[in-house]
């Protein structure tokens, strides 16, 4: 073969070649859901947070002051920071759900998520002397997840078991300073 047909034909099966690469390019990957927040504050923001079991009839609460947290009883102590850390006002900020279960529920919705009694009952005091009540339901029939809502929204989400574990241990087992 003439060196010109081989230069035309080598040409083509670069060409033929880009263009399989590109048709056969797989598409780009979704943009990942944006995750709507049952409530969202800054970590700062939060001054006390009070935490109730009503079925186990125990309620703590904790305040914050110069950044350090205490138990809000009268000279309480600092709480342990091991087991606080950014950890606890990170969760209490404002969980994410995937999407809003119910929106507008009724008085026998509301029971059926079990917030017409809730399982817990978490308030959180705002540096702006605004505060936030929540309402904990009921676990999934997975018991992967608890219904939640802001207690003045007719809105009712999920958030995953692992939150309600942690906030329900800082009742269950406070975290008091260690006596070292």
């Amino acid at each position: 073969m003439k060196p010109a047909v081989l230069a035309v034909l080598a040409v083509m099966l670069v060409v033929l070649g880009g263009v399989a690469v590109v048709v056969n390019r797989p598409d780009s990957p979704e943009p990942a859901a944006v995750r709507e927040y049952v409530w969202s504050v800054s970590t700062d923001d939060v001054i006390r947070l009070a935490i109730e079991l009503p079925d186990a009839d125990q309620r703590l609460a904790w305040k914050r002051d110069d950044g350090v947290w205490y138990f809000d009883q009268p000279d309480g102590p600092e709480v342990d920071p091991r087991r606080w850390g950014n950890g606890i006002p990170l969760l209490v900020s404002g969980p994410a759900a995937k999407r809003p279960i119910a929106t507008d529920v009724d008085a026998e919705q509301l029971k059926s998520f079990g917030l017409v009694s809730p399982t817990m009952l978490v308030d959180l005091e705002l540096a702006d002397a605004t505060s936030i009540e929540i309402d904990v339901g009921d676990a999934t029939l997975d018991r992967l997840a608890y219904y939640i809502r802001l207690r003045d929204s007719p809105n009712v989400y999920t958030v995953p078991e692992s939150w309600y574990g942690v906030l329900e241990r800082l009742v269950l087992e406070p975290p008091y300073p260690s006596p070292n």
